[in-house]
């Protein structure tokens, strides 16, 4: 079988043949012109300026002045308000600068900055490489400089710069610069018959400039006013649109009652403030946002109706609490305040009912006063777990330690910095932080308590009150660790399980080594003790503090020294509003606690502190001041100032040998 015969590449003047063949086409301007020009007349001036850009034969066509410049002004004349093209303008520029939004330098779209006393468009970046401010005459020399002295704008148009401030100069248009100095350079003489034509001519095309660029900023204003006027339209009719399908979908009653600051919102949304029609399928696709919107709508207006009834019941359940506290005979070292009652599940279930349920505040009152002592008992329980809790997260104890007792424990508010012991820290004033106020304490509770400090009830308990409930949030323990670790050692006790009441109990006087005098010792108690290591001692090297146990005769002259100086301090502060009784929790001096229980049937001298009175829980415990006992051999002559001040004070004696 013979093999197959390869076909033949055509030639290169046949593939041109053929491929004019595909490409040539009855072309439209091969038409009569008459026809083209009816054809043309029913364009708009716009759809005319396009066609320039098709072909070059079109360009050809509708650019020649002579046969489509009427062409060109009819479809101008119908576009509403827009003044005629001006006589220093073509008919196709007139209607590019109008209709074009391209800057005319860099060729950039959505140019929409029209400068009509320049007959261009330009963007704020090209402006300032084109225009000039300052004196016309500062361009020129010679006689055009004079005209320009003499005549200023009326020579040139200028005008203000939207991207410039108000109070700039005006500025001249640079290409207009050059044409002005092209066309005085061109006269035959600068003077006579001849200038004083070119003079009147440029005068006279530079007030029709003015004249115009006016008309046309006219014409834009009322374009700009009736596209925002049809915009409005639209978007009343499509709110119109919303507002009925959401009736039919059952937000009608809530729609009755959209407060007029919440309208002015649904009218912002982007479902809604669109200027476009609307149907199905963009409905389909928008309702799921709107009934979320609608529901959260729903939501304030409840709570606005909320907020009013929980005021009222919280005054009442203030009364109540008033009524149940003097029947109560639990005895705290604390309690709880309104706001933290208010928030008891068994209250507020009670009270976090319906705005239009109505309350019967005589059985409230009378079921308050029957549960008040068992929730208060729980509520005391819950605090003191919650915040041992708090603590166990924060530091590393053994399970069998009391956290809260600890002698090395101490607690740092970071609202307000402050150092705190227990139990004073229990009642410290950041732990209800402060409504409205937007801080730390805030996010604390928040965070601590998402759901149930987020309601209406919550948020109008707060806003009642004026706090939040108690929250051990904002404190946070601190365990000095080695820095005391020497002073617990010299006690002969254990810094990681040691409570107040076995420091207490040792009660022993120590003096620290690191601020060894020539003169004397300083001798502390273990919270003096304490108290120092944390002021004096914040070195790196902590652990290098060493501790001296002061005993025999130097520590019982110690003693006597601090019974001494203390004693009148002690009287002070016994007379301070320091106490309280575990009673009826009456607030007064030591002494007025004493008569106060002497009322209740119990001698005074049986009137014990802790049992029928006690300090209160927010009060300062008094401080045994550190003392100081001079060396044997150590006279008036050896001591410096502080050593006479505490002399002089009693803080401070001479060793008594006897």
């Amino acid at each position: 079988m013979a093999p197959a015969m390869k076909k033949a590449k055509p030639s290169s003047a046949a593939r041109e043949k053929d491929d004019d063949a595909h490409t040539k086409k009855p072309w439209i301007t091969d038409m009569p012109l008459d026809v083209l020009f009816e054809i043309f007349k029913h364009l708009p001036a716009l759809a005319l300026l396009y066609l320039t850009w098709t072909s070059k034969d079109f360009r050809a066509l509708l650019l020649s002045r002579s046969r489509t410049r009427r062409i060109w002004q009819d479809a101008l004349a119908e576009v509403k308000y827009l003044p005629s093209t001006p006589q220093y303008m073509s008919e196709p520029a007139y209607t590019h600068l109008a209709f074009i939004s391209t800057c005319h330098i860099c060729h950039r779209t959505s140019c929409h900055s029209i400068l009509w006393h320049f007959r261009v468009r330009m963007c704020e970046e090209c402006i300032p490489s084109k225009f000039f401010h300052g004196k016309l005459e500062s361009l020129f020399s010679g006689r055009l400089s004079q005209l320009a002295k003499e005549h200023g704008r009326k020579l040139l148009p200028l005008g203000r710069l939207t991207p410039f401030p108000e109070d700039s100069h005006e500025f001249y248009y640079l290409p207009d610069v050059a044409h002005l100095q092209e066309q005085f350079n061109a006269l035959p003489q600068k003077d006579g018959e001849i200038f004083d034509d070119f003079l009147h001519q440029r005068l006279q095309l530079t007030s029709n400039i003015y004249e115009h660029a006016m008309q046309c900023s006219r014409w834009m204003q009322q374009v700009e006013k009736a596209r925002e006027e049809n915009r409005r339209k639209l978007i009343s009719t499509r709110e119109a649109a919303i507002i009925e399908r959401l009736t039919k979908a059952g937000w009608g009653e809530e729609l009755g009652h959209i407060t007029p600051f919440n309208s002015r919102k649904f009218l912002l949304l982007p479902e809604v403030n669109k200027p476009e029609e609307l149907d199905n399928m963009e409905w389909e696709n928008i309702l799921p946002a709107l009934v979320k919107c609608m529901e959260c709508y729903k939501r304030c207006r409840i709570e606005n109706l909320q907020r009013p009834a929980f005021r009222t019941r919280f005054d009442s359940l203030n009364t109540s609490i008033e009524d149940a506290s003097r029947a109560t005979t639990t005895k705290l070292d604390f309690y709880p305040r309104p706001v933290d009652i208010c928030h008891l599940p068994e209250v507020r279930r009670l009270l976090d009912v319906e705005y239009d349920t109505k309350i019967n505040y005589k059985y409230l009152k009378k079921e308050l006063k029957s549960i008040a002592p068992g929730l208060v008992g729980k509520w005391y329980k819950d605090v003191l777990q919650n915040f041992e809790d708090h603590l166990r997260s924060d530091i590393k104890v053994d399970n069998d330690v009391k956290v809260l007792e600890l002698a090395a424990m101490r607690f740092t508010c970071r609202m307000c910095s402050i150092t705190l012991e227990y139990p004073m820290v229990l009642v410290h004033k950041c732990l209800y932080g402060r409504s409205g106020c937007h801080n730390i304490v805030d996010t604390m509770h928040k965070e601590e308590r998402k759901d149930d400090l987020q309601g209406v009830y919550s948020t109008s308990a707060r806003a009642f009150y004026g706090t939040y409930p108690w929250s051990c949030q904002p404190i946070k323990p601190v365990m000095w660790g080695d820095r005391i670790k020497n002073l617990f050692k010299a006690c002969d006790q254990d810094p990681g399980r040691a409570t107040a009441v076995d420091m207490d109990r040792r009660d022993a006087r120590v003096t620290c080594n690191q601020c060894f005098s020539s003169r004397g010792r300083v001798v502390m108690t273990w919270r003096a003790a304490l108290d120092h290591c944390i002021s004096e001692h914040r070195t790196p090297n902590s652990s290098s503090i060493k501790w001296s146990l002061i005993t025999g005769r130097e520590e019982r002259q110690a003693r006597a020294i601090e019974e001494s100086y203390m004693e009148p301090r002690i009287r002070k502060y016994e007379q301070q509003q320091n106490w309280a009784c575990l009673i009826c929790s009456r607030v007064g001096t030591k002494r007025d606690m004493i008569t106060h229980v002497v009322r209740h049937n119990i001698l005074a001298n049986d009137a014990e502190e802790g049992k029928h009175y006690h300090r209160k829980i927010d009060s300062p415990p008094i401080r045994v001041e550190s003392v100081m006992v001079f060396f044997k051999g150590i006279t008036k002559y050896d001591l410096d100032s502080r050593d006479v001040d505490w002399l002089v004070q009693g803080r401070a004696d001479y060793y008594d040998s006897d």
